[in-house]
């Protein structure tokens, strides 16, 4: 029981996720739309990146194994919280436990807390991991020559046969799961570079009870394609989206009539690009408001003082 994960649990009070930890998550990190930073992301990959969690003076800390096998902290502050002495804490445990203190998946409005905690980090960010995010209003406008390709992408779908789209509900759950079976088919496991997606997919169904929301596109009466959102800091972050068939249009058509449903927050969040060049020049053909970074800050060195700049 030497790795840091193991230690944490059997010394110092940090706890495995269980589905029926959602409502104690749900006071910590809400002014974030990042997927990474809620409750339904440590479930759905739990198996894949082993979190752990305890709830400490004003926030919650996540620490999760990388894929490149470090131990971060993903630290949650309940909203407008000063969390500078928890930063210490995750900082004494990390250090006490033989490991450099990385925290991950850091947003923006998070780092002026990390300045005044007077450690210094060294500040990183990967573009790799970036998540898009869109005005509703614009994503859906098909009027104006701006808008044409948008116009000819629903006419492409809806020329190639009979297309319907209908709201994804708890009821129609297994047939996101079949349209997930039909895309594994033409994919190889080792691409997933997180792990079996679909795995991680099926565990939402222990979460479902009306937090979600999203579409399932059907051409000629078969299941193509699914998307499912829940609103984080008041945008529609999709957390997974698949198509089975490689069909003109069909993404802007699931997504056009995903934006559609009652209710659905005026931003969208469709998360990153991994780096994968064609998914990168998809997302940044239907012009991202915002293109929002994570940060990793990893300790260099010991509290210098409030007030210290990151460096």
């Amino acid at each position: 029981m030497n790795d840091l994960i193991s230690q944490l649990t059997a010394r110092c009070g940090f706890r495995t996720i269980q589905a029926g930890d959602r409502a104690l998550f749900a006071g910590y990190g809400q002014d974030s739309n990042f997927f990474d930073l809620c409750f339904s992301n440590f479930w759905c990959w739990e198996r894949q990146f082993r979190y752990v969690y305890k709830v400490l003076k004003t926030s919650l800390a996540v620490v999760y194994r990388s894929l490149e096998g470090h131990e971060a902290c993903i630290l949650l502050p309940r909203a407008g919280a000063d969390f500078e002495d928890d930063i210490h804490e995750v900082y004494r445990l990390f250090s006490e436990l033989g490991s450099p203190t990385r925290f991950g998946y850091v947003p923006e409005q998070w780092l002026p807390g990390y300045r005044r905690s007077g450690l210094e980090f060294q500040v990183m960010s990967d573009r790799d991991l970036s998540d898009y995010i869109y005005d509703v209003a614009q994503f859906t406008a098909l009027s104006g020559s701006g808008n044409k390709c948008k116009r000819r992408e629903l006419s492409a779908f809806e020329a190639q046969g009979q297309a319907s789209f209908v709201p994804l509900t708890r009821e129609n759950f297994d047939v996101t799961l079949q349209i997930f079976e039909k895309w594994c088919g033409e994919h190889r496991c080792e691409d997933c570079v997180f792990g079996c997606e679909r795995e991680a997919y099926a565990r939402l169904a222990d979460l479902w009870d009306g937090q979600f929301y999203g579409g399932i596109v059907s051409l000629d009466g078969e299941p193509v394609a699914f998307a499912v959102a829940e609103t984080l800091g008041g945008c529609a972050c999709y957390i997974f989206q698949k198509n089975a068939r490689r069909l003109n249009g069909l993404t802007y058509y699931l997504h056009y009539h995903c934006a559609q449903l009652p209710g659905h927050p005026e931003q969208m969040n469709w998360c990153e690009d991994m780096g994968l060049e064609g998914l990168r020049l998809n997302k940044l053909k239907y012009k991202p408001c915002a293109i929002e970074t994570k940060y990793r800050l990893d300790v260099i060195g010991e509290a210098t003082g409030k007030g210290s700049e990151l460096i």
